[in-house]
């Protein structure tokens, strides 16, 4: 898995909006946000990369259980294109949860891009 880069831009002590991305994603689950504390997701979009259209699942992976909760699956993404999954809501994230993504397309690969809120409790 590429590692996932953060960028921070902080409007003031209690808030962090945080930008995190992934890239080359492929066969198999990839974590692409792991938020350190209770966070808002705002926006996630996931581009086609391939030759082809791919088809990918996202969602949000709890290790107590385990129990992985599917925002999208299985959704279609035509070549050239991307989806934007969270559009006008937000989903909650809390500690010790991650956002994960796979690729169901063999020999394919996406980019996702991720939106929060951090700090959301204080």
């Amino acid at each position: 898995m590429a590692p996932v880069s953060q960028f921070e831009n902080s409007l003031n002590e209690d808030i962090a909006f945080v930008v995190g991305s992934d890239t080359d994603v492929n066969i198999g689950w990839s974590d692409v946000y792991v938020p350190s504390e209770d966070a808002y997701l705002i926006g996630i979009t996931i581009a086609c990369k391939g030759t082809t259209g791919i088809q990918a699942d996202l969602c949000i992976y709890d290790s107590v259980g385990p129990v992985r909760a599917f925002i999208v699956r299985g959704a279609p993404i035509p070549v050239g294109s991307s989806l934007n999954v969270i559009e006008d809501n937000k989903i909650v994230v809390k500690s010790g949860q991650k956002v994960q993504v796979r690729c169901m397309t063999p020999g394919q690969e996406i980019d996702v891009i991720v939106s929060s809120v951090e700090n959301v409790n204080n």
